[in-house]
């Protein structure tokens, strides 16, 4: 990753900050149940991480890659982390097709190895690993981020009340409802994030 150029990181820094705490994020929706018993923030309370950046969390699925040869990160979604993690704190909230111990440590070991963490990347205390779709999207709407990213039809139509943004990966939302309308969705995570950053300021 030592060829990435340090200027472009810091644009993609200062685009996402912009992007997530400007006018560009929809306005979030009002709370009809902040006494809800998840204990979760209200609608659009999303909470900022230590050190002020906003809070950010990514489906595994957006990101890692299951094979027969074990999980696998492809380059351009390991940079498109990167390049959020330079602006935000990103949680990466992965589903693992069997829960096991050894597989979460085979995702950790992928991560590594396409350069997800380490200085400028993820912090890896923030990578969380679960076994459902349902907790998936119960574990984003207690971490209340700014922005969530996932590539699940049915996470994202659940969150998109909880969370004041929520992007669907792959093909977009049928438009069944307004709130469907609503929701943006781009072909990959790193088309995301180019997206993000070529939004007008």
């Amino acid at each position: 990753m030592s060829d990435v150029n340090p200027v472009l990181i810091a644009i993609i820094a200062v685009a996402i900050c912009f992007f997530l705490l400007s006018g560009l994020r929809k306005p979030a929706r009002a709370a009809a149940d902040s006494n809800n018993n998840n204990g979760g923030a209200a609608r659009g309370g999303a909470r900022a991480a230590a050190g002020g950046k906003p809070m950010v969390s990514v489906s595994g699925g957006c990101v890692v890659r299951f094979g027969a040869g074990g999980p696998h990160v492809p380059p351009e979604a390991a940079q498109a982390l990167r390049s959020l993690a330079a602006g935000a704190a990103v949680h990466l909230v992965t589903q693992l097709p069997r829960d096991t111990d050894e597989l979460e440590r085979q995702v950790m070991a992928a991560l590594d190895a396409a350069g997800v963490f380490g200085a400028g990347g993820c912090d890896r205390r923030r990578a969380i690993f679960c076994s459902t779709e349902d907790g998936r999207g119960s574990i984003v709407r207690q971490l209340a981020p700014a922005l969530h990213v996932d590539e699940s039809a049915k996470v994202v139509s659940y969150l998109a009340p909880h969370v004041p943004r929520v992007v669907k990966i792959g093909a977009s939302l049928a438009a069944a409802s307004s709130a469907a309308a609503e929701i943006p969705s781009a072909p990959s995570l790193a088309e995301y994030v180019v997206q993000m950053t070529a939004a007008p300021q």
